[in-house]
């Protein structure tokens, strides 16, 4: 079932609190970070009395349902006609799908009423841009870590003997975990010994452990759970090739980022911002959604062709040194900041100067504004 906006908001004294704040800071501008920052600033700006900028990182303008999945039995949803509909139960559909459409129709008036909206792709941007907000959608990719610390948690650490298989992300179905003891049966076929690390949490955990250990492949799947940046960056160094299996269409996606900086080429089904930030055959590999054969057959490739694998890292770092940076965000951030106060202190200037004609005149600013 999805979570509703009013449930979100039941749920949390945050918009109250922010009220309070923005009484105290009076600020020209509010800028609100991800979806529920955003409903929460739309709720403090119902009498229109800040410039609100959106800043989107995820799918939830665009899919309704709870984790986002972004896709109906594997297919990608490139438009929502709420076909996810039809696995709930008859008697829940028409109420479902009465708060469903009217969350989606708010979602679509905050966005329209901000002052900005800003994206972190070029994935995101056309889905709201399928929404038709009536302005321009603007993008600032996420930043990756600092290289000098990411540098500084690798030192000393190198390739394992096995190689090892980097998987990262929330243990789920929409990362793509779900298939890997299939993936150790087949990657048996063509690679001696290896190993897949599944570096991340969640409730799938021990019944891919239980899995593993009735097919007899208990020795090649390593399951550490959710890892600190500095031991995560450690396996990232201690890998050969880092695997993202997603898959939904990720919005982002920081893996290809921190494997880029940790010089690990990246194998990744083509969806989402994904395809953003992996330039095939280059700093990666890009394989046909859920074509499983393909991203094994790649996989495989690269453990095996280890001067290939440590070419396309070198090059993934150098792209990602090229491209992202905290400071481009922080520049790319200024500037929108910096646009929408002049034209805050402009509008005001104007009201100042229609308050004082009005008064001059000796009319009603409301006379004078019909």
């Amino acid at each position: 079932m999805p979570l509703f906006d009013s449930d979100l908001a039941s749920m949390s004294s945050a918009a109250s609190e922010l009220a309070k704040l923005a009484d105290r800071l009076t600020p020209d501008i509010i800028h609100a970070d991800n979806f529920r920052g955003i409903l929460f600033a739309s709720q403090l700006n119902s009498r229109n009395r800040y410039r609100v900028v959106s800043h989107i990182r995820d799918n939830r303008f665009f899919c309704s349902q709870r984790d986002q999945p972004t896709n109906i039995g594997g297919v990608v949803c490139k438009t929502c006609e709420l076909g996810c509909l039809e696995f709930l139960k008859s008697k829940q559909v028409e109420s479902t799908k009465f708060f469903m459409e009217r969350d989606r129709q708010r979602r679509r008036q905050i966005l329209a009423n901000s002052a900005s909206v800003v994206v972190t792709s070029s994935y995101l941007k056309k889905q709201i841009n399928s929404l038709d907000i009536g302005k321009p959608i603007l993008i600032v990719p996420n930043p990756p870590d600092i290289m000098e610390h990411i540098d500084n948690f690798q030192v000393d650490i190198y390739q394992a003997n096995p190689p090892e298989i980097l998987v990262v992300g929330m243990l789920n179905a929409n990362k793509g975990q779900h298939r890997v003891v299939e993936w150790i049966t087949r990657l048996r076929e063509s690679i001696v010994d290896f190993r897949i690390v599944l570096a991340g949490r969640g409730r799938m955990m021990e019944k891919l452990r239980r899995e593993a250990s009735k097919a007899g492949h208990s020795d090649y799947l390593v399951t550490p759970g959710f890892l600190g940046r500095a031991e995560l960056y450690r396996c990232y160094a201690r890998s050969s090739v880092v695997l993202v299996p997603n898959t939904w269409p990720e919005p982002f996606g920081r893996v290809p980022l921190e494997a880029g900086l940790s010089r690990r080429p990246v194998v990744a089904y083509a969806l989402g911002g994904i395809r953003e930030s992996v330039v095939d055959g280059k700093t990666g590999v890009l394989v046909e959604a859920l074509d499983e054969d393909a991203l094994l057959r790649s996989t495989v490739d690269l453990v095996l062709n280890r001067q290939r694998a440590l070419q396309m890292g070198e090059c993934a770092r150098r792209h990602i040194v090229d491209n992202y940076s905290l400071q481009k965000t922080a520049d790319s951030l200024s500037a929108i900041w910096q646009a929408k106060h002049q034209t805050a202190k402009i509008e005001t200037k104007q009201t100042k100067l229609l308050h004082a004609r009005s008064r001059s005149d000796g009319v009603s600013l409301g006379s004078a504004t019909n």
